[in-house]
């Protein structure tokens, strides 16, 4: 781009071209060509008004937002940051014209928002829906919806691909986690990969890498999202190549089921999990694998040992994530495949034994999963009778 058809504003932060009316943030004069031409690419129109205090990207004072140059669908179970990434890649110059490529923070700013949210409205996506060029309908049933209360507990639950999750399965923004080989398969990041039950690929029955072990050894750090390709990391190591982790059936047949249900995979459903909704069917899960040993054993017999030990309670939303999630899930499952008969009358045997109900946490998880299931209105439920009967062998039944 010639001088005489560029200017600058905002003190030298900003080009805009002449020709076109079109900005760019973070004008580059030592760029070759300037970094104006990449506004021309890019097509986003600037509003001329004053720099609102804080605010670090005119971008977000757009007052029309103007499609982008080249846009891209989503894949059905890619994240949003992965395509916020595919829409800077497709709009970024070619390398050999010397030009930075766009960064995908800036694309989502261009919506306004930000490249690290995982909460999005619908205004949010009405406006990515007019920067990308992508219908509505398609962006909002991958993009998690904002968290809303739910009963009188006060749950934090929200909706994506049509299926409720409680808050606790989203990230805390943390780094990105991947599988090598569905990276080899197609280079997006996978919506099941944002949330925090999900520590196996269940596909190719290994671990989700979680850092690069080439950049840093001794002290592995998570992998940054703010790459232009994801399949390195931010030192330009290939993560396609990295050593795979083999894993068991047994961390990961819960995780399994709880995808098939959030893609709408057919599977057979136990007769005790009918009827629940995607969230409640993880909390049952959860709470079940809080029983303690011998009340396992009564369940499962000598089989629940493959499911390991855990060392405190569960608890999703954990500041650090559950390491043995995985195995906690698919031991929930496994239990809740028995058939209800089955279920009622070891739980009833481990009841009677007075050392187990007052030493052991059975008391507190059967109360708790009947209180829950009273604000899910699911009292004609199967689960719900067998709990409910439980608890009245010890005479804490009520009216089912």
């Amino acid at each position: 781009m010639q001088e005489d058809h560029r200017r600058q504003c905002f003190r030298g932060r900003a080009d805009i071209c002449n020709e076109c009316g079109l900005v760019v943030w973070r004008y580059r004069e030592d760029s070759n060509p300037p970094l104006g031409n990449l506004a021309c690419r890019i097509n986003l129109r600037h509003k001329f008004c004053a720099r609102p205090p804080g605010r670090r990207n005119p971008w977000s004072l757009m007052d029309k937002i103007q499609p982008l140059s080249l846009s891209a669908s989503p894949e059905p179970d890619e994240s949003m940051q992965s395509f916020f990434n595919r829409l800077a890649q497709r709009n970024s110059p070619d390398p050999a014209d010397g030009i930075e490529p766009v960064p995908a923070d800036w694309i989502a700013s261009a919506a306004d928002l930000d490249f690290r949210q995982t909460q999005f409205t619908d205004a949010q996506i009405t406006r990515l829906s007019a920067l990308s060029g992508v219908p509505f309908k398609e962006l909002r049933s991958l993009a998690p919806t904002e968290a809303r209360e739910k009963g009188r507990w006060g749950d934090a639950v929200f909706h994506v691909l049509g299926h409720e999750l409680p808050f606790s399965c989203l990230p805390n923004r943390e780094g990105r986690r991947l599988c090598p080989e569905c990276l080899k398969e197609s280079a997006h990041h996978r919506l099941i990969w944002n949330f925090r039950f999900a520590q196996v690929c269940t596909k190719h029955q290994i671990r989700l890498v979680l850092s690069c072990p080439e950049c840093n050894p001794r002290k592995p750090k998570p992998l940054d999202w703010r790459v232009f390709d994801l399949t390195v990391c931010r030192n330009g190591h290939d993560l396609r190549n990295l050593v795979r982790e083999p894993v068991s059936e047994e961390e990961i047949s819960g995780q399994r089921y709880i995808e098939n249900i959030l893609f709408d995979r057919p599977q057979p459903v136990p007769e005790l999990l009918r009827g629940l909704q995607l969230s409640e069917t993880i909390d049952v899960f959860g709470h079940f694998s809080d029983l303690p040993p011998k009340v396992r054993h009564s369940l499962l017999g000598a089989s629940h040992k493959r499911f390991g030990q855990f060392s405190g309670p569960y608890n999703l939303g954990a500041k650090e994530p559950d390491p043995r999630i995985g195995f906690r899930l698919s031991l929930g499952l496994a239990i809740c495949q028995l058939a209800p008969r089955k279920m009622k009358q070891a739980l009833i045997a481990a009841a009677s034994d007075e050392e187990i109900w007052a030493t052991s946490d059975l008391p507190r998880i059967l109360t708790y999963l009947r209180s829950r299931m009273m604000t899910w209105e699911s009292k004609g439920f199967a689960i719900g009778r067998v709990v409910n009967d439980v608890l009245d062998s010890r005479g804490m039944g009520i009216n089912w």
